[in-house]
């Protein structure tokens, strides 16, 4: 396997969110299509899935592009903030999880992705979706 590149996020800090905890914000502009990280992510074993499904790691945990495997992003990643209008997107192969920005993000801006979940998750958290 040819090993991974990562990228280590040097545009993004992790700052207080208003009403949402923390999340990570843009220190230096980001071009849209640009890669904000590349972190690297590590395979949940089939075995392990259903006991952590029932922790607070179910909603850290990404199923990777192909559908084959879920992982936990090691990387920033994780504090992101959802929004239904995200300026960031995320791609997962069982070895990375890449945030590539959807549009131009300023200065200051925080930057979000769409967590993809159902009513049932946000719930789970004790959101309201």
């Amino acid at each position: 396997m040819k090993p991974a590149k990562f990228k280590c996020p040097e545009k993004i800090q992790v700052k207080h969110s208003a009403g949402k905890g923390r999340g990570i914000f843009a220190t230096k502009k980001i071009r849209k299509g640009e890669v904000i990280e590349s972190s690297p992510a590590l395979i949940v074993p089939k075995r392990s899935r259903k006991s952590l499904e029932a922790s607070f790691l179910k909603h850290y945990m990404f199923q990777t592009d192909d559908g084959r495997d879920y992982v936990l992003g090691m990387g920033y990643v994780a504090i992101a903030n959802h929004s239904d209008t995200p300026n960031a997107t995320f791609d997962v192969t069982s070895d990375m999880v890449t945030v590539r920005a959807t549009c131009g993000i300023a200065v200051g801006q925080e930057i979000t992705i769409d967590y993809c979940w159902d009513a049932s998750d946000w719930s789970d958290i004790g959101g309201q979706k």
